[in-house]
């Protein structure tokens, strides 16, 4: 605040180098406030690998008749962040002539032509390697008559010495263990709501049942609360076994309230005059969460019967 001038601020964006209209994103404007909240997502679309770029934020006030004075920036390298499972953090605002052009672009050191490339770090030693025992006549047999039987086409795998094989872990199945679908979710705390946030992104490859394609949509409580109250669902998609929600429920509470229960997700298909079948669930024990930095993860569902009290 600059004497009795209170701002009326508002944030923002630019995904750099392009400070174009179209690339700029911003925020709501709240007035007379030094200590607003937004609550808002803004996007940029593309491939993840071109999205690592430097993310310029701007917190502005907007005064009518005036300027659009810059309270604070920040410069924010994406490059060195987990983009896949998401971040909460918070940033320090710094002044504008901080961020200058002339600033930015980094100095080149003077040539100095008497200067002398650094000398070569000299190459760790080699460790040595263990010696091996030589075999008995005993072991010497055996490794010749195995390999006597094996094709001679098939190598013979060696490990390491004191390290035994591990086996592969196959990837996970696209449809889940079960084949009933996979959602992904992100479950965070936010302080400023007193509340859990379970953000509903997409669920994929819910089953087909002969010519009966799902209208599916998902429901949520916090258990053991089943009540229609403690009831959260998403708008339903017709004919789709790949729904995209992008939708986010708020459950009330403290952290140490909330932070301490299960929370059921169901993907439910609404059928015209029909019973609303569960295709999957899963229980999600919030105590084994990161509900302050927030996590998003994949599940797999599960069938229903699974968890029956």
């Amino acid at each position: 605040m600059q004497g009795d001038d209170i701002p009326d601020p508002y944030v923002k964006t630019y995904l750099l180098p392009d400070r174009s209209e179209k690339n700029k994103r911003k925020t709501q404007k709240f007035k007379d406030n030094c200590n607003p909240v937004y609550e808002e997502t803004l996007e940029y679309e593309g491939k993840l690998h071109e999205l690592l770029r430097t993310l310029e934020v701007q917190v502005v006030s907007k005064k009518t008749f005036a300027p659009n004075p810059i309270l604070g920036m920040k410069h924010i390298d994406l490059k060195s962040f987990d983009l896949e499972n998401g971040m909460t953090l918070w940033f320090d605002l710094e002044p504008e002539d901080r961020f200058d052009e002339s600033e930015a672009k980094p100095s080149t050191p003077a040539y100095d032509p008497y200067s002398r490339p650094p000398a070569a770090a000299a190459p760790p030693p080699v460790a040595e390697q263990p010696k091996q025992k030589p075999l008995t006549p005993q072991e010497s047999a055996v490794q010749s008559l195995i390999q006597d039987l094996l094709p001679e086409d098939v190598p013979v795998r060696e490990d390491p010495p004191g390290q035994a094989a591990k086996p592969s872990q196959p990837p996970p199945h696209p449809a889940g263990a079960d084949r009933l679908g996979r959602i992904e979710l992100t479950l965070r705390y936010s302080h400023m709501k007193d509340a859990l946030e379970v953000t509903v992104h997409r669920v994929a490859n819910l089953p087909v049942q002969g010519d009966d394609i799902p209208d599916p949509y998902v429901k949520t409580y916090l258990l053991p609360d089943k009540s229609e109250s403690n009831k959260r669902k998403t708008e339903k998609f017709k004919d789709e076994c790949n729904p995209v929600y992008e939708e986010t429920f708020e459950y009330k509470g403290k952290q140490s309230d909330v932070g301490s229960r299960t929370l059921e997700v169901q993907v439910v298909s609404k059928k015209t005059f029909g019973w609303n079948p569960v295709l999957g669930m899963k229980h999600i024990n919030l105590r084994g969460v990161n509900l302050e930095a927030g996590t998003t993860e994949w599940f797999d569902l599960e069938p229903e019967e699974r968890f029956d009290s």
